[in-house]
């Protein structure tokens, strides 16, 4: 094992400017507006390889950012048991130093395919790592806090019923003190419809407090496999879990002690052609739902869609892309720290270059996305480099992982740090 220093890019600052965050344009879609290339305020400013040697380990597949800390998942490193491949492990890294020292993030006892650091959240000082393949796929989360720069397992959630293929901590949200988290494979008795559940914490506890589960009536076509689950989004009084096989956002608001489901976005014959709801994220009042794919195989520009949260609860407000070409996937990730968001395109041709990759920010003002964005790519796009396939935003910061990227025989995997 070895902990790799993070490349100082500061004395390249404008030829990163020049190569990574170059502009394009193109329509908007769906009433909502039609952004256009704005001032560059993001300067790329370190990138943190995958620490550890290994091709396949997806280093950088899960992605988060709170101030100083970064936290970046590799699902198939290997265990700490020899030949456990697919153990996996995530990593802390401190912005504007080397990752945390001797820190590595895995199980003890990690098995073959357990996929640790599969998914990661951080909400104060604690960081939550998805293991959703561990023990026969019940999945697990373990939760460590930080104190200055160490780090404690403090303990490990589970999915309370223990399900067989729950796959619990596939994908995982926190925010004031509560953390929903994703067993997208749950059986019900009708087959694999998937749940949610909700976790608080009380002093150094995490509590379990609420399943969340798809409102009754709602089914897909063959009502087998919902995927209820496939991301998740919490912010303050709001959980969003949507589900690809029914191309639905599901939103719950918790009042009067408890969650409840309030309201269902999607479904339109439009958004099952476009994959709503691969990514969700919730600003103040706004709810940014990702729609990659197209209305025809070979044309996935993809788009996000817009929501806004009034008098009359949630609404939808308009859809928009960026054109990054017909097969950037444009969509496939989003995060908003409620001031700026980010999208994912991690598909996008740069340079010429297939499969490079791109992200785009854009401003928030009220429920509407600014008129203008900056879009940043990598210091050098190599082919099917997948930059954008994750991002994370916190304050005067972006994190854009990108989990195949293979530069002078690095392994693959990295991530890409941007700040204004």
């Amino acid at each position: 094992m070895r902990h790799t220093r993070a490349r100082p890019l500061r004395t390249y600052a404008a030829l990163a400017l020049a190569l990574a965050l170059a502009a394009c344009g193109g329509p908007g879609g769906g009433g909502g507006p039609d952004p256009q290339p704005g001032p560059q305020e993001f300067t790329l400013i370190d990138q943190f390889p995958s620490p550890e040697s290994r091709v396949g380990d997806r280093f950088s597949t899960g992605l988060a950012l709170r101030g100083d800390l970064l936290v970046a998942g590799a699902p198939y490193a290997a265990g700490v048991s020899a030949g456990a491949a697919g153990a996996g492990a995530a990593w802390p890294f401190l912005l504007g130093g080397t990752p945390a020292p001797g820190t590595r993030f895995a199980s003890a006892t990690g098995m073959n395919n357990d996929t640790f650091g599969t998914a990661v959240a951080i909400d104060g000082a604690y960081t939550f790592v998805g293991v959703p393949g561990a023990d026969d796929d019940r999945g697990s989360v373990f939760v460590y806090r930080r104190e200055g720069d160490a780090f404690t397992l403090v303990t490990t959630l589970a999915e309370p019923s223990r399900s067989v293929n729950a796959k619990f901590g596939n994908r995982i949200a926190a925010h004031g003190g509560r953390v929903l988290i994703a067993a997208p494979g749950k059986p019900d008795g009708v087959g694999r419809r998937g749940v949610a559940h909700v976790f608080e914490r009380e002093g150094e506890d995490f509590v379990y407090r609420q399943i969340l589960q798809l409102p009754v009536g709602v089914d897909d076509d063959d009502g087998i496999i919902d995927r209820f689950g496939t991301a998740v989004a919490l912010r303050g009084d709001v959980a969003v879990v949507t589900s690809l096989a029914t191309n639905r956002a599901y939103v719950y608001e918790f009042a009067a002690g408890s969650w409840s489901h309030v309201t269902t976005l999607g479904g339109a014959s439009e958004h099952e052609a476009r994959r709503f709801g691969q990514s969700v994220a919730i600003g103040a009042d706004v709810m940014f739902v990702g729609a990659p794919a197209g209305e025809s195989p070979g044309f996935e520009h993809g788009r996000v869609y817009v929501y806004a949260r009034g008098s009359g609860g949630w609404t939808s407000a308009y859809q928009f892309f960026t054109d990054t070409g017909v097969t950037a996937w444009y969509g496939y990730a989003v995060a908003t720290d409620g001031t700026r968001l980010v999208v994912g395109a991690p598909t996008a041709v740069i340079g010429g270059v297939s499969g490079a990759g791109a992200a785009f920010v854009y401003g928030i003002e009220g429920n509407e996305v600014s008129g203008t964005y900056q879009r940043l790519t990598a210091l050098g796009p190599t082919s099917d480099a997948r930059f954008g396939a994750f991002v994370a935003i916190d304050g005067n910061r972006i994190a854009v992982a990108v989990p195949r990227r293979t530069i002078s025989g690095e392994p693959p995997g990295e991530v890409a740090v941007f700040e204004r």
